[in-house]
């Protein structure tokens, strides 16, 4: 999987500055296991360190693309993700970078590498819903190696980000941004109708292994951000269109951000799938997730 990942990325067009073939080989180093996470993130520094000093500090976003990708499409376990986390954490250990002044090197506002600067923005623009996955619902009658790779990545990617949450906690400049992300994808996945049109039970074939890792692997910090009423401004959500073409308007009536009243009624709409969904992977899908969230708390 890492070997086949790589190759692929070696040619394509958007990696061909030095400073990203020398990430592709240090990531697959790292998902190998040849190149523990210590090692990894001084190599990649070192890697960025010339254009970030000469002030192309945008060359950063080349290196996120290509650690958003190996973790959807590379990293064949929780534990290769882990080891992908592990080498975040060192790099925003390592000491701040210095231009020609003395003054510490940002990207837009941010230090390299203590704030991991625009991390949060490519994880959240990286993890994109494969366009086929609209486009093709009424010809993809039956999921095909395609679009089950397709669910796959993207659920994988939404393991990774939740993997970030869970393990800096408050410590990871983007972990808001992360929440904010989380706090989306549940809604885009928990919030639409459920029957009425094939196409929305496509929707949710896709959707829902992404949601139900946020639950997985970080749902103790989704938890949390509900009793907190993290990210809410006091006015309701909005009521806007949701879950692509074949979707609905909002089923939420609460509050914008989290709150222990949505943590509920996620729950309640993950047995909902649980019972009427046509697909027997996807209902058990839901009823683990919905256990998963009842060890939390928060009783109906």
């Amino acid at each position: 999987m890492a070997d086949a990942w790589f190759e692929t990325a070696l040619t394509h067009p958007s990696n061909q500055a030095a400073h990203d073939q020398r990430a592709l080989t240090i990531v697959h180093s790292l998902l190998c296991e040849i190149t523990t996470p210590e090692q990894a993130a001084a190599e990649l520094a070192a890697a960025y360190d010339a254009p970030i000093r000469k002030g192309n500090t945008t060359s950063v976003y080349g290196l996120w693309r290509i650690y958003t990708e190996a973790a959807a499409r590379a990293a064949e376990d929780k534990y290769a993700r882990l080891r992908m986390v592990w080498t975040l954490k060192c790099l925003a250990g390592l000491p701040d970078v210095l231009d020609g002044k003395g003054e510490v090197v940002r990207e837009n506002g941010r230090v390299f590498w203590r704030e991991l600067p625009e991390l949060g923005f490519c994880l959240r623009e990286g993890v994109i819903e494969p366009q086929f996955a609209v486009d093709d619902f009424k010809r993809c009658k039956v999921p095909s190696k395609e679009w089950d790779a397709n669910v796959d990545a993207f659920a994988n990617a939404h393991a990774f980000a939740a993997l970030c949450v869970r393990e800096f906690g408050a410590k990871l400049p983007p972990q808001e941004g992360l929440l904010c992300f989380a706090l989306w994808h549940l809604s885009e996945t928990l919030e639409v109708e459920l029957e009425g049109h094939e196409g929305r039970a496509r929707h949710t074939m896709l959707y829902l292994p992404a949601a139900a890792q946020w639950i997985a692997v970080a749902g103790g910090a989704v938890h949390k951000a509900c009793c907190a009423n993290a990210l809410g401004s006091g006015k309701k959500a909005q009521k806007g269109w949701i879950g692509g073409g074949y979707g609905s308007y909002g089923l939420w009536d609460g509050g914008n951000g989290f709150s222990v009243e949505r943590w509920r009624f996620w729950r309640k709409r993950l047995r909902r799938i649980a019972k009427v969904h046509p697909d027997e992977a996807v209902r058990k899908m839901a009823e683990n997730a919905a256990v998963q969230m009842d060890r939390f708390g928060c009783s109906d």
